[in-house]
């Protein structure tokens, strides 16, 4: 499915990062005429309505990054923001952030269409970018798909979260429950989407028309496509030659 020229996003996202957005402030969020700005309740940030757990018992992980990094949220309407702390929460597809009162809190669902974060001991390296797309996951949702290199040809990346409950366990009286993950790749080509079936030479070579030289650089650089580094540096390597 054709959605908009991916080899221009990753490049708008660290344009983005570079300009001099203003810190995000609740109190003028609203204002530009490009949609109320909402925030949900801090009690409630990164939980799901309809789940009553402490999720500080749930096994496993949610949350793209455990620790905050400094983050600019790009909304729909294109107005950027600066945020000093921010987190992405793949089980809700919530972002969270720590506003200028430091109170923890969550955008608006939907609201959110791209994200760039950078290192909290080097602000000016990019340590992640994402970008809401308007497709569905298998779960029948929108995730936010991360950016994992530059150009024309990109590998993208869609993780999505489930809560599993699993056996009784009578020591503490009350179901043991666990986070679970599972990722989904893509590879964009001159905005032309097409899934992978998984991180392998036979899905990469399926998905992209390679000639005698790409074969040759695969063998010579002993590079297997077997995991996102391998597939990562084979696609910066056709986005220079092509």
């Amino acid at each position: 499915m054709k959605l908009f020229l991916f080899a221009l996003v990753y490049s708008t996202l660290l344009n983005f990062a570079s300009a001099q957005a203003p810190t995000l402030d609740i109190n003028g969020a609203s204002a530009g005429g490009y949609g109320q700005v909402k925030f949900n309740n801090a009690a409630a940030i990164g939980q799901k309505s309809n789940d009553k757990l402490d999720y500080s018992e749930v096994r496993g992980k949610y949350f793209w990054q455990e620790e905050w990094n400094p983050a600019i949220l790009i909304l729909n309407a294109g107005k950027s923001y600066k945020v000093r702390k921010a987190k992405l929460n793949f089980y809700t597809s919530d972002v969270i952030y720590i506003d200028n009162n430091l109170s923890e809190l969550a955008a608006q669902t939907g609201l959110v269409k791209k994200i760039v974060f950078f290192s909290t001991s080097d602000t000016a390296r990019v340590i992640g970018a994402f970008i809401q797309l308007a497709r569905k996951s298998a779960d029948g949702k929108e995730h936010f798909y991360q950016l994992l290199n530059d150009g024309k040809i990109q590998l993208l990346k869609s993780t999505t979260v489930t809560l599993r409950k699993g056996t009784y366990d009578p020591m503490v009286g009350k179901d043991q429950y666990s986070f679970n993950s599972t990722y989904d790749y893509f590879i964009s080509n001159s905005g032309i989407i097409s899934p992978l079936k998984s991180i392998s030479k036979s899905s990469i070579i399926s998905t992209l028309n390679l000639d005698d030289s790409d074969n040759k650089w695969l063998t010579s650089n002993k590079n297997k496509l077997k995991n996102e580094t391998d597939v990562v540096s084979f696609l910066n390597y056709l986005n220079n030659q092509k």
